[in-house]
């Protein structure tokens, strides 16, 4: 293996960080790949990999902006669905975000205790209950919509608007090919 000088910060030695930035350097440019600190082969960086990892940096800078709002980026995430989805059930609302039945109504109860959401009981089934806004959530939601589309061009930043419109549509078709998988 060759090692092309490169010298990462302690800790990011120590947490493998560096050594998957500069395998992933080191790949693309057709260098010889460095060992991890352990020797194994670095993680391959997948479409899974690099998705997860901007999902992480985007939820990260969010939640960082949106802490005057006083709500995580969960509870923006399920004011949001249920904007999209408004009359869900609970169980509904879940799926969507992709959590588990129990996670969805914590949320959901605490976003009614502050007066964003209304839960109502479905007049067709006594055993469900349905979630809407309040009139409450009409402010959260101008700034969600105010923070996502700062978080956008941050995160487009070099990228032309045709540039945009292909990772859109590439990402929607990936969305369709997994949606069966967590609809």
């Amino acid at each position: 293996m060759v090692d092309r000088g490169r010298t990462a910060p302690p800790d990011a030695a120590r947490s493998g960080e560096a050594d998957i930035d500069d395998h992933a350097s080191n790949r693309d440019s057709g260098a010889a790949v460095v060992a991890t600190p352990s020797g194994a082969p670095p993680p391959v960086r997948t479409l899974h990999f690099k998705i997860a990892m901007a999902a992480r940096a985007l939820r990260h800078d969010f939640d960082a902006r949106a802490r005057d709002s006083g709500l995580t980026s969960a509870q923006w995430r399920t004011v949001a669905i249920v904007h999209q989805a408004e009359g869900s059930t609970q169980r509904q609302l879940a799926r969507r975000l992709g959590v588990g039945d129990v996670t969805a109504g914590r949320m959901v109860d605490r976003l009614c205790e502050d007066g964003i959401l209304d839960r109502r009981p479905d007049p067709t089934d006594r055993r469900a209950h349905r979630v809407y806004l309040t009139p409450r959530a009409a402010p959260l939601l101008a700034t969600l919509q105010e923070l996502a589309v700062a978080e956008d061009a941050r995160a487009f930043a070099g990228i032309d608007d045709d540039g945009r419109a292909q990772l859109h549509a590439l990402l929607d078709i990936v969305l369709g090919n997994l949606r069966g998988e967590i609809d």
